[in-house]
């Protein structure tokens, strides 16, 4: 599959009118110019007139500033990073959809776990539980 850039152009744009940032701020956080960052939205150099495609660097550099996801990576036909739960959760950029994801998904592992315990055992994790919920309540 080659590589599709009004594609790329239309999911970095869209991105950036969705969480409401200008492509002067995008290109800030990004580390690019912004004359660049249009070319990468309209997809064509406008000085070659050839597409534009951005390196693995300036790509993951846009990822982080608009949390693109493995979409765009496909799009220029490179391999996504490997994303945790953890860096998702410091990166800043989860949006209300995906926090409701991310926490079904541990609430569906801690109901897995929570129903192989023994009595004693599911009383302790309710303990356990408690205090964690008290401490990030203040």
């Amino acid at each position: 599959m080659g590589y599709q850039c009004e594609d790329l152009g239309k999911l970095i744009t869209s991105r950036r009118k969705e969480i409401r940032l200008s492509g002067r701020e995008v290109a800030r956080r990004a580390g690019i110019s912004a004359a660049y960052l249009i070319a990468l939205e309209t997809g064509v150099n406008p000085k070659t007139g050839k597409p534009s495609r951005p390196s693995n660097e300036v790509l993951a550099r846009l990822d982080n500033a608009l949390n693109l996801g493995e979409e765009a990576y496909r799009l220029v036909g490179y391999a996504a990073p490997k994303r945790t739960s953890r860096s998702l959760l410091t990166s800043g950029y989860l949006r209300d959809r995906q926090w409701g994801e991310l926490l079904n998904s541990y609430a569906e592992e801690g109901r897995t776990v929570f129903l192989s315990l023994t009595e004693k055992k599911r009383g302790e994790f309710l303990e356990e539980f408690s205090e964690i919920i008290k401490r990030y309540k203040r």
